[in-house]
C-alpha cells in the first residue's frame, strides 16, 4: 500500500540486454538497432554516393550534404548550417561560449562532458573505466562496463 492509501501496483520493467557489452534497453527494437554497433551491419544506404549507414537518422543527416539543405539556423544572425553542430560552434562565437571539453584526437568541442565521453567512442583510443584500461576497438567501441563514466588517460 502506497502513501496515499492507493494500492502500488508497479510491475518491473522487462530489460533487453545486449550479449556484447551487457547494456540494457527497453524495447527490443532499440536492442536490434544497437547491435548494429558490434556487427558493423550498415543497412541504410545513400542513394548519391553509395555510403551506407547503421540507423536511418544518420543516413538522413548525410543526405543534406548532397542536397545542399540548411535546416539549421542561427537566431542571432540568421546564418544557415547543415550540421546542427556546426550551428551551435557558430552561435557560440557570438556569445562568448566556450567549447570547454575538448577531444585530444580531433579537436571538436563539446559544452557538456557526457558529450565529449559519447563523442571519444568513435576514435580508437586508450581510456579509463574505474581504473581498468580498455583499448577501444571499432569492432567492440561499448565494451565498458554499464553505466560507467570515461575519463581520457592523458599519460
Amino acid at each position: 500500500m502506497s502513501k496515499n492509501g492507493l494500492k502500488s501496483c508497479s510491475k518491473p520493467k522487462k530489460t533487453y540486454v545486449c550479449e556484447d557489452c551487457n547494456k540494457e534497453f527497453r524495447d527490443s527494437f532499440i536492442l536490434k538497432v544497437h547491435k548494429r554497433v558490434h556487427t558493423g551491419e550498415k543497412p541504410f544506404e545513400c542513394t548519391e554516393c553509395k555510403k551506407k549507414f547503421g540507423k536511418k537518422t544518420h543516413r538522413d543527416r548525410h543526405m543534406l550534404v548532397h542536397t545542399g539543405e540548411r535546416p539549421y539556423s542561427c537566431d542571432l544572425c540568421s546564418k544557415t548550417f547543415g550540421q546542427k553542430y556546426d550551428m551551435k560552434r557558430h552561435r557560440a562565437k557570438h556569445t562568448g561560449d566556450s567549447f570547454t571539453f575538448l577531444c585530444n584526437v580531433c579537436d571538436k568541442g563539446f559544452l557538456k562532458k557526457f558529450n565529449l565521453d559519447k563523442h571519444m567512442l568513435t576514435h580508437n583510443v586508450v581510456v579509463k573505466v574505474e581504473s581498468v584500461e580498455t583499448k577501444l576497438s571499432s569492432e567492440k567501441k561499448f565494451n565498458r562496463p554499464k553505466k560507467e563514466r570515461i575519463v581520457i588517460d592523458n599519460n
